[in-house]
């Protein structure tokens, strides 16, 4: 897997998550929070990963992968009221 932090390709992709990338991006998060917080940090946030990916109505969710040479490098999810809470930000301070 490659290390996000030693990142030099410009080749770098964003996009929608599919159904098909759950796994590996389970496995993304198991790693980098096994790494920098230890195993039992990863194992909690990948399942935590996993569990949000598999258990959340797709219409409430909004999942986004970073691709490099195509593997995930990143991954960030938002649900519908993070959208929400950051779009009233936004516009509070216009």
């Amino acid at each position: 897997m490659l290390n996000p932090l030693a990142h030099q390709d410009k080749n770098m992709e964003l996009s929608t998550y599919k159904k098909s990338d759950v796994e590996e991006i389970k496995q993304l998060f198991l790693k980098v929070f096994s790494d920098s917080e230890g195993q039992a940090e990863g194992l909690l946030i990948g399942s935590l990963a996993f569990d949000l990916m598999k258990t959340t109505d797709s219409q409430d969710i909004y999942g986004f992968i970073a691709t490099e040479n195509n593997q995930i490098i990143g991954s960030i999810f938002l649900q519908d009221w993070h959208l929400k809470v950051l779009l009233m930000l936004l516009f509070y301070h216009l």
